[in-house]
């Protein structure tokens, strides 16, 4: 049997833990607090893209087309349409395959994106490579910042008879957060096989 003194103190220790405990909690909700009431500044251009730093050069934004570039970039010859590297490509297509028809009620279709920052230098899949080749592709000189800039990507793995309704490409997140649409600087459509139809590209509407 413990002696009394001993047992008030054992109490009054397990005490002031239970309030250092309270207090940690306190602080970390207070810290949690003042990170998500953090405020981000974003300079936008007068089309809704994020606006270039500094005086260089921007990216080309007429429609170009590069029916080689994926044989030129993992170094295979432009005429050829089967091997290892479309196998493991389209692999990671289906892997990385998300999207989901909108639910009812919904207005946007469900699913997740991906991203590769421009500062990467050793990209984690071949999707990611493929991307982050895409986006140093189109930069070439173009002032950009790395820890903020980079790649968005995603796949569809769908049938020949499947149809992708009509879209602008910008940040859901943002746009159903603040009511802003930003949009990307570039955006790019690989096609994996020769089914399904076209992705048709309009100026406005």
């Amino acid at each position: 049997k413990r002696p009394r003194k001993a047992e008030e103190a054992a109490a009054k220790a397990a005490e002031e833990a239970e309030e250092e405990e309270e207090e940690e909690g306190e602080e970390s909700e207070e810290e949690e607090g003042e990170e998500s009431e953090e405020e981000i500044q974003l300079q936008v251009d007068q089309h809704g893209r994020a606006a270039v730093p500094g005086d260089g050069p921007e990216p080309q934004y007429g429609f170009r087309s590069f029916p080689a570039f994926v044989q030129t970039l993992l170094g295979e010859p432009a005429e050829a349409t089967k091997g290892k590297w479309l196998e493991a490509l389209q692999s990671e297509a289906e892997a990385a395959f998300t999207a989901r028809e909108a639910r009812k009620g919904e207005t946007y279709s469900a699913g997740e994106t991906f991203w590769v920052g421009a500062g990467v230098k050793e990209p984690a899949t071949l999707l990611e490579k493929f991307a982050l080749a895409i986006f140093m592709m189109h930069t070439g000189d173009c002032p950009y910042e790395a820890e903020t800039s980079g790649a968005e990507w995603w796949t569809q793995v769908i049938d020949a008879e499947d149809d992708i309704g009509w879209h602008w490409d910008r940040d859901y997140t943002l746009e159903a957060d603040a009511g802003f649409r930003l949009h990307p600087h570039l955006a790019s459509v690989t096609y994996l096989a020769d089914l399904g139809a076209p992705t048709v590209i309009l100026e406005a509407i």
